[in-house]
């Protein structure tokens, strides 16, 4: 379902990939490791019933990392307003006992 492939069409890359890959076409060291991943990889994408528990584990992988990064932006948000808050509490402690003369200040300046 992710990749909308068919396991038609997945057969027929394997086969292009294996004539290049082989060890017996390709004499690099690593051609063996290659040749074993690429026939593991085609015979889990060629089999529909593990492709769609792949397809839904991924989905659920994606789901989750979303929920989790929203998650984290609600408890972002919540620490930046109880911290404002908090400086807010501050801010108007100190100057509550000023308040009188500031404001007398602020007309006597206007």
């Amino acid at each position: 379902k992710l990749l909308r492939i068919s396991s038609k069409e997945v057969k027929r890359a394997y086969r292009k990939l294996a004539r290049t890959i082989h060890p017996d076409k390709n004499k690099d060291g690593r051609a063996a490791e290659a040749f074993d991943a690429l026939e593991r990889s085609a015979s889990f994408l060629s089999d529909d019933d593990l492709r769609m528990e792949y397809d839904s584990m991924i989905s659920a992988e994606k789901i989750s990392k979303r929920q989790e990064r929203l998650q984290n932006l609600l408890d972002l948000t919540d620490f930046v307003y109880r911290r404002t808050r908090f400086i807010v509490q501050i801010v108007y402690r100190v100057i509550k006992p000023f308040s009188t003369p500031l404001l007398v200040l602020g007309i006597l300046l206007i």
